[in-house]
Protein backbone atom coordinates (compact mmCIF):
# COMPACT_ATOMS: atom_id res chain seq x y z
CA UNK A 1 0.00 0.00 0.00
CA UNK A 2 0.92 3.48 -0.63
CA UNK A 3 0.32 7.07 -1.43
CA UNK A 4 -2.51 9.02 0.19
CA UNK A 5 -3.82 5.71 2.20
CA UNK A 6 -1.65 6.36 4.57
CA UNK A 7 -1.34 9.96 5.06
CA UNK A 8 -3.16 11.00 8.55
CA UNK A 9 -3.93 14.29 6.72
CA UNK A 10 -6.63 12.27 4.33
CA UNK A 11 -7.95 9.92 6.95
CA UNK A 12 -5.35 7.06 6.95
CA UNK A 13 -7.78 5.14 4.66
CA UNK A 14 -5.81 2.31 5.40
CA UNK A 15 -7.63 1.35 8.14
CA UNK A 16 -10.92 1.27 6.30
CA UNK A 17 -9.25 -1.09 3.93
CA UNK A 18 -8.08 -3.24 7.47
CA UNK A 19 -11.52 -2.99 8.27
CA UNK A 20 -12.78 -4.89 5.36
CA UNK A 21 -10.72 -7.50 6.42
CA UNK A 22 -7.90 -7.16 3.64
CA UNK A 23 -4.28 -7.70 4.49
CA UNK A 24 -2.05 -5.36 3.80
CA UNK A 25 1.72 -6.89 3.45
CA UNK A 26 3.42 -4.10 2.27
CA UNK A 27 3.23 0.05 3.68
CA UNK A 28 5.96 2.04 1.42
CA UNK A 29 5.42 5.56 2.27
CA UNK A 30 6.10 7.68 -0.80
CA UNK A 31 4.46 11.22 0.58
CA UNK A 32 4.56 13.71 3.28
CA UNK A 33 1.86 15.19 4.85
CA UNK A 34 3.74 18.76 3.91
CA UNK A 35 1.10 19.31 0.80
CA UNK A 36 4.25 19.16 -1.45
CA UNK A 37 2.76 16.11 -2.63
CA UNK A 38 0.57 17.67 -5.30
CA UNK A 39 3.62 19.07 -7.39
CA UNK A 40 5.51 17.44 -10.26
CA UNK A 41 8.19 16.90 -8.23
CA UNK A 42 6.76 15.71 -5.46
CA UNK A 43 5.44 13.23 -7.59
CA UNK A 44 8.50 12.04 -9.14
CA UNK A 45 10.39 12.16 -5.63
CA UNK A 46 7.46 9.57 -4.16
CA UNK A 47 7.47 7.31 -7.43
CA UNK A 48 11.52 7.40 -7.09
CA UNK A 49 10.50 6.16 -3.23
CA UNK A 50 8.05 2.97 -4.24
CA UNK A 51 10.68 2.19 -7.18
CA UNK A 52 13.24 1.59 -4.41
CA UNK A 53 10.93 -0.53 -2.36
CA UNK A 54 8.74 -2.15 -4.45
CA UNK A 55 11.22 -3.46 -6.52
CA UNK A 56 13.09 -5.25 -3.54
CA UNK A 57 9.43 -6.49 -2.11
CA UNK A 58 8.62 -7.49 -5.58
CA UNK A 59 11.26 -9.54 -6.01
CA UNK A 60 11.82 -11.03 -2.84
CA UNK A 61 8.11 -12.50 -2.84
CA UNK A 62 7.72 -13.51 -6.44
CA UNK A 63 4.32 -13.56 -7.86
CA UNK A 64 3.31 -15.25 -10.89
CA UNK A 65 1.32 -12.29 -11.88
CA UNK A 66 0.90 -8.61 -11.30
CA UNK A 67 -2.59 -7.01 -11.40
CA UNK A 68 -1.51 -3.07 -12.06
CA UNK A 69 -4.57 -0.88 -12.71
CA UNK A 70 -5.38 2.55 -13.52
CA UNK A 71 -3.20 5.62 -13.63
CA UNK A 72 -1.03 6.61 -10.94
CA UNK A 73 2.34 6.69 -10.18
CA UNK A 74 2.34 3.66 -7.77
CA UNK A 75 0.86 1.52 -9.83
CA UNK A 76 3.02 2.78 -13.03
CA UNK A 77 6.42 1.73 -10.95
CA UNK A 78 4.50 -1.65 -9.87
CA UNK A 79 4.09 -2.09 -13.99
CA UNK A 80 7.84 -1.31 -15.20
CA UNK A 81 8.93 -3.36 -12.00
CA UNK A 82 6.91 -6.57 -12.98
CA UNK A 83 8.71 -5.65 -16.83
CA UNK A 84 12.07 -5.69 -15.10
CA UNK A 85 11.46 -8.95 -13.25
CA UNK A 86 10.11 -10.73 -16.12
CA UNK A 87 6.87 -11.17 -14.44
CA UNK A 88 3.86 -10.99 -16.81
CA UNK A 89 1.71 -7.87 -15.88
CA UNK A 90 -1.98 -7.52 -16.65
CA UNK A 91 -3.13 -3.83 -16.91
CA UNK A 92 -6.51 -2.81 -15.75
CA UNK A 93 -8.33 0.55 -18.14
CA UNK A 94 -5.17 0.69 -20.74
CA UNK A 95 -6.81 2.76 -24.17
CA UNK A 96 -8.52 5.32 -21.68
CA UNK A 97 -8.32 8.75 -22.12
CA UNK A 98 -7.76 12.05 -19.85
CA UNK A 99 -5.67 14.50 -21.66
CA UNK A 100 -3.71 15.04 -18.08
CA UNK A 101 -0.41 12.80 -17.09
CA UNK A 102 -2.65 10.26 -15.79
CA UNK A 103 -2.44 9.43 -19.86
CA UNK A 104 0.93 9.23 -20.05
CA UNK A 105 1.53 6.88 -17.65
CA UNK A 106 -1.72 4.95 -18.79
CA UNK A 107 -0.05 4.36 -21.92
CA UNK A 108 3.27 3.50 -20.55
CA UNK A 109 1.79 0.65 -18.44
CA UNK A 110 0.13 -0.81 -21.23
CA UNK A 111 2.96 -0.67 -23.08
CA UNK A 112 4.90 -2.67 -20.40
CA UNK A 113 2.13 -4.92 -20.19
CA UNK A 114 1.43 -8.36 -21.13
CA UNK A 115 -2.26 -8.55 -20.70
CA UNK A 116 -4.88 -5.95 -21.11
CA UNK A 117 -8.12 -5.78 -19.25
CA UNK A 118 -10.37 -2.70 -21.02
CA UNK A 119 -13.55 -0.78 -20.19
CA UNK A 120 -14.80 -0.55 -23.53
CA UNK A 121 -14.47 -1.34 -27.46
CA UNK A 122 -12.79 2.31 -27.49
CA UNK A 123 -10.07 1.38 -25.30
CA UNK A 124 -9.51 -2.15 -26.94
CA UNK A 125 -8.53 -0.01 -30.02
CA UNK A 126 -6.55 2.86 -28.66
CA UNK A 127 -4.10 0.08 -27.55
CA UNK A 128 -3.39 -0.80 -31.17
CA UNK A 129 -1.11 -3.71 -29.91
CA UNK A 130 -1.48 -7.80 -30.69
CA UNK A 131 -1.08 -8.48 -26.81
CA UNK A 132 -4.43 -10.44 -25.45
CA UNK A 133 -7.45 -7.93 -23.94
CA UNK A 134 -10.62 -8.29 -22.55
CA UNK A 135 -13.57 -6.05 -22.82
CA UNK A 136 -14.68 -6.00 -19.11
CA UNK A 137 -18.16 -4.71 -19.94
CA UNK A 138 -19.82 -2.28 -22.18
CA UNK A 139 -21.90 -0.53 -20.32
CA UNK A 140 -24.10 2.63 -21.24
CA UNK A 141 -25.17 4.60 -17.81
CA UNK A 142 -29.37 3.74 -17.49
CA UNK A 143 -29.85 1.82 -20.77
CA UNK A 144 -33.09 1.37 -21.73
CA UNK A 145 -34.69 4.09 -19.21
CA UNK A 146 -35.48 6.91 -20.98
CA UNK A 147 -35.30 9.76 -18.27
CA UNK A 148 -31.56 7.93 -16.97
CA UNK A 149 -30.31 6.87 -20.08
CA UNK A 150 -26.78 8.30 -20.67
CA UNK A 151 -26.88 10.63 -18.02
CA UNK A 152 -25.02 11.21 -14.78
CA UNK A 153 -27.66 12.73 -13.16
CA UNK A 154 -28.18 9.18 -11.41
CA UNK A 155 -24.96 8.51 -10.39
CA UNK A 156 -25.14 7.98 -7.06
CA UNK A 157 -28.55 8.69 -6.43
CA UNK A 158 -31.76 6.47 -6.24
CA UNK A 159 -35.20 7.21 -7.68
CA UNK A 160 -38.20 7.48 -5.63
CA UNK A 161 -40.83 5.39 -5.92
CA UNK A 162 -42.68 6.88 -8.93
CA UNK A 163 -39.03 7.20 -10.67
CA UNK A 164 -38.54 3.82 -9.92
CA UNK A 165 -42.19 2.32 -11.06
CA UNK A 166 -41.97 4.36 -14.30
CA UNK A 167 -38.26 2.81 -15.10
CA UNK A 168 -38.99 -1.02 -14.15
CA UNK A 169 -41.92 -0.12 -16.82
CA UNK A 170 -39.61 0.26 -19.22
CA UNK A 171 -37.20 -2.70 -18.50
CA UNK A 172 -37.53 -5.93 -20.39
CA UNK A 173 -36.18 -7.80 -17.59
CA UNK A 174 -35.82 -7.60 -13.57
CA UNK A 175 -34.85 -8.77 -11.35
CA UNK A 176 -38.24 -9.74 -10.34
CA UNK A 177 -38.13 -8.37 -6.11
CA UNK A 178 -39.66 -4.93 -6.80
Amino acid sequence: MTGLHLLKSHGNTKNEIKSDNFKISKEIKNFQDDGKNTTGAGMAKAMGKVFLQLSEYVEKIKPDIILSGFDIGANFVLTVVGAHLNIPVAHIQGGEVTGSIDESLRHAMSKFSNYHYVANNDAKKRLKDNKPVVVIMKTIMGKGVDFMENSHKWHGIAPDDDQLKKALSQLDETLGDY
